[in-house]
């Protein structure tokens, strides 16, 4: 798994490549986070990721539900169907922003 991150003002967009499995998602959490300050727009550019786990799904959450309040958005950018799918799989595609 690799992750690439670009701010710009108060928006950050990370780029993940690989599997967002159980066994990583600790370490993309804590890259993300060392990057949130200031940040009112996080985009998910999932273009290189193939695949998504529950633990995945619970990170794009908590980073939904930090955001929200605060009227800041999270989109999700370039999935491709097979990650798409599990967001529609699970409902949440309802609440999240994908382009």
């Amino acid at each position: 798994m690799s992750i690439e991150k670009k701010k710009e003002d108060s928006t950050l967009t990370v780029f993940l490549e690989g599997k967002l499995t159980n066994s990583n998602v600790s370490d993309i959490d804590a890259s993300i986070q060392e990057s949130m300050e200031g940040i009112d727009t996080l985009i998910l550019d999932f273009e290189k990721l193939v695949y998504i786990s529950s633990a995945g799904l619970r990170l794009v959450l908590t980073y939904y539900q930090l955001l929200n309040p605060n009227q800041g958005k999270l989109i999700i950018k370039n999935a491709c169907e097979n990650v798409r799918d599990i967001f529609y799989m699970t409902g949440l595609d309802h609440f999240l922003l994908f382009e």
